[in-house]
């Protein structure tokens, strides 16, 4: 604040607002010019007069000024991961008012302002996607103010592949029903669930997914999986890899591939040696029927 007019070296001017003395003991200089700032008191929204006297300028022949005390919060961090305490602090809210605090429009947490019109209190952050997310306070309804908080975009660590070990071999005929396991990974935000991929062919794309996935298994909230009937594996070789997902949307990279083979040979091929070996043990058969029949047309 910054006063004009007043007499030449005036002593013991002071601030007022709203009526009490913020500031004193301000000097005016040889030209009855001064200038001081003070910290706007804690008080509910609303409308304060500020003026100022001094030894020989009062307040009657200044006038006043007119300061507008709105609501504001303050986040404290402005930034983190899911689950972490975030405390809100209001001030300039009406006295005794009930404060809504709500998470992208999800009401987390209520408080009581005080008879200043401040409160102050604490919430979870609920899992939400990485980036920008808005916490607004407010009463009946309305929003009368408003922060950012910044969910983290830190990815997981990449899990590690268990079982099947890679270049394994699953079963000896027909289809199977392996269970896969992996390692489990931390993260600040927790990790919401794992993704499993299992494909014939090693292609993946530029982000490290199979090209053609036979089998796309999401929400996992466990580190294994075991395959349902309907996606039994027949004879062959498959690639597999895992995938990590945070509270907060946040993508780990997918694992290396391990591959595995499934049964020794296809199921025509054991036919057909149950075949071969039928169709040979009829001619041993004959074979002996023939030679026993010679041996007695001799004799």
């Amino acid at each position: 604040m910054s006063g004009s007019k007043f007499a030449a070296n005036e002593k013991g001017i002071e601030i007022l607002f709203d009526g009490e003395a913020v500031v004193t003991d301000i000097k005016a200089n040889s030209e009855g010019v001064w200038q001081a700032s003070f910290e706007v008191p804690e008080m509910p929204t609303g409308e304060y007069s500020v003026t100022a006297d001094g030894d020989k300028t009062k307040k009657e022949d200044i006038g006043e000024l007119s300061f507008e005390i709105k609501p504001e919060i303050i986040l404290s961090p402005d930034q983190g991961h899911v689950g972490m305490d975030l405390t809100v602090t209001g001030h300039g809210f009406a006295p005794s008012e009930d404060v809504e605090i709500t998470y992208d429009g999800s009401l987390v947490a209520t408080a009581t302002a005080d008879d200043n019109g401040s409160f102050e209190t604490s919430f979870a952050v609920p899992k939400s996607q990485y980036g920008e997310h808005k916490v607004a306070a407010g009463h009946g309804g309305e929003n009368h103010a408003n922060g950012i908080f910044t969910m983290e975009s830190e990815p997981p660590p990449t899990p590690q592949l268990v079982s099947p070990a890679s270049r394994s071999r699953l079963g000896f005929m027909g289809e199977v029903t392996p269970t896969f396991e992996w390692s489990e990974v931390s993260d600040d935000s927790g990790v919401a669930y794992y993704r499993l991929r299992i494909a014939t062919s090693a292609d993946v794309t530029a982000s490290g997914e199979f090209v053609d996935p036979i089998v796309s298994v999401a929400g996992l909230g466990e580190t294994s999986y075991t395959l349902e009937e309907t996606e039994a594996l027949p004879y062959g070789t498959y690639y597999w890899i895992v995938q990590a997902v945070d509270g907060a949307e946040n993508e780990s990279g997918w694992t290396a591939n391990h591959s595995f083979r499934v049964g020794l040979l296809p199921r025509w091929g054991f036919i057909a040696i149950i075949a071969a070996a039928v169709v040979l043990l009829v001619l041993l058969i004959r074979a002996l029927i023939v030679r026993r029949t010679i041996y007695y047309d001799r004799w």
